[in-house]
């Protein structure tokens, strides 16, 4: 009475306890496919703990026919992979040499022009030098010249101070006054010769000074000298070193281009490789393993057999769940159904699979049976938290979903790669963890695989049988759509 008198736009306590119980339920699912993620697991880890991925087992395995082609494809694997290496380090190598060529055609340039700036220093000393030759000729001429006159007086000292001797005696019985002045003038003359003294040092320096200037100018005008020479083969060697280097930065600019195109060529070779090693791994997928082909493997269970039987028994869970939810019979039902279902479970399992071991059956048994639980959990907090008929709508739905999610998804992995975001979502569906488990046991696959499948239901089982005490069930509340 208390519930039909209460708001209708208020919901009962214990629907938002249901509301809760799903979202508690959800945890467990969100922390396995965290853990699936990190951990990078594929569905054909379900069926063999091998790193290489290939197809899922079959019954017509054993033929002579898929043993060769799943060795050839083994060894296409092995190859394609060994060839995607080695292009992914070429790759690698000519992208380090692209930027080397950058670097050496900088270099060049820098080159080129040094090279030119040299020719251009050297024209201009060149230019300066022959200018500078001639100046220094006609300065070895004057030089010369002005050394011979002085080295020359000394020799013609004593004949000047004779003629100067000789007219002053002519003079004498002159007694004008111009005859005195010109007799005191070549006194004064005389005297000056006279102590006139250019001795051998000095001449030696003249000379000196005469030698170093004409071989300066030779060195700066005359052709077969080292200076004038050098200076022009200097130039020359600068011309010929210029001419050079600009053929050279010619090359290293088809150099470039050439290291271009391989370094080009080399990044499609290296995406080749690599789409070429998927390809091969889309064809290993679609074979089973070669080992198992000339063998035969311990265990022999497909995961479309397994999703199906899963399937099955989680029907049946949220079944017992609805059933859970109207009290029509206590949760200890609920138990008893779920055993039943994996009980038909498991008969399938050991009709259907080849080499079930006891253990094997046992670890299926356990993921089926938790799945079973698992989806009475989820099916009673949908009922509780939306109402009896919306709740059985959701959850309907919710149940085709997640078959058809995770049946494409196993059907698509035994034959062929899947996409990272749907095995994400369908990691968050209690489906496809209790078939990975149930694939697991039936054929030694990943062990990794089967303990975070059965801990995550056994994660949801729990927090579904806690809410027995503070989730009670709703239907004897007022379902809002009835």
């Amino acid at each position: 009475m208390t519930s039909r008198l209460a708001s209708p736009d208020a919901a009962p306590p214990s629907r938002w306890r249901s509301f809760l119980l799903i979202v508690l339920l959800a945890l467990p699912l969100i922390i396995g496919a965290v853990v699936a993620g990190l951990s990078q697991w594929e569905p054909a880890h379900a069926w063999s703990s091998a790193a290489q991925p290939f197809g899922a087992p079959r019954e017509n395995s054993a033929s002579p026919e898929v043993k060769e082609a799943a060795e050839a494809a083994s060894r296409a694997q092995a190859q394609a992979s060994m060839l995607k290496s080695g292009a992914k380090q070429l790759d690698d190598g000519t992208g380090e040499l692209n930027k080397g060529a950058d670097e050496l055609g900088g270099g060049v340039d820098k080159l080129a022009n040094g090279s030119q700036e040299l020719v251009a220093g050297l024209n201009q000393l060149q230019s300066g030098t022959n200018t500078l030759g001639g100046g220094a000729t006609e300065l070895a001429n004057g030089v010369g010249g002005a050394v011979d006159q002085v080295v020359g007086l000394g020799a013609v000292q004593g004949q000047i101070l004779q003629a100067i001797d000789g007219t002053m005696h002519d003079l004498e019985g002159n007694k004008t006054k111009e005859a005195k002045q010109i007799r005191s003038q070549l006194g004064d003359l005389r005297a000056q010769v006279n102590n006139f003294r250019l001795d051998n040092s000095v001449t030696d320096q003249l000379k000196k000074l005469k030698d170093g200037s004409r071989d300066l100018s030779n060195q700066l005008a005359v052709d077969g000298y080292a200076y004038h020479d050098g200076v022009n083969q200097a130039v020359s060697g600068a011309q010929e070193l210029n001419a050079g280097i600009a053929e050279l930065n010619q090359r290293v600019d088809e150099a470039l281009e050439g290291v271009d195109k391989l370094d080009d060529g080399a990044g499609r070779l290296s995406s080749m490789a690599a789409q070429n090693q998927t390809n091969v791994g889309d064809i290993q997928r679609a074979l089973p393993p070669a080992q198992a082909t000339s063998e035969g493997p311990a265990h022999l269970l497909s995961p479309i057999v397994a999703m199906l039987i899963s399937a099955l028994v989680l029907l049946a869970g949220a079944v017992a769940g609805v059933t859970w939810h109207l009290r029509i019979r206590s949760w200890l039902t609920v138990l008893g159904g779920s055993v039943a279902a994996v009980a038909i479970g498991e008969i399938l399992l050991f009709v259907l699979a080849t080499g079930l071991t006891p253990a094997a059956a046992v670890w299926a048994g356990v993921a089926l049976f938790l799945g079973a639980l698992s989806a009475a959990a989820i099916t009673r907090g949908l009922l509780g938290a939306f109402g009896t008929t919306a709740g059985s709508i959701i959850a309907a739905l919710f149940g085709i979903g997640q078959t058809a999610l995770v049946g494409w998804l196993w059907k698509s992995a035994a034959i062929a790669g899947v996409s990272k975001l749907w095995q994400a979502v369908a990691n968050l569906l209690p489906l496809n963890w209790t078939t990975a488990a149930v694939t697991v046991a039936g054929n030694d696959g990943e062990q990794g695989v089967l303990w975070v499948g059965i801990a995550v239901l056994l994660a949801v089982t729990l927090i579904g049988l806690s809410a027995r005490w503070w989730a009670p069930s709703t239907a004897n509340t007022e379902d809002p759509i009835n």
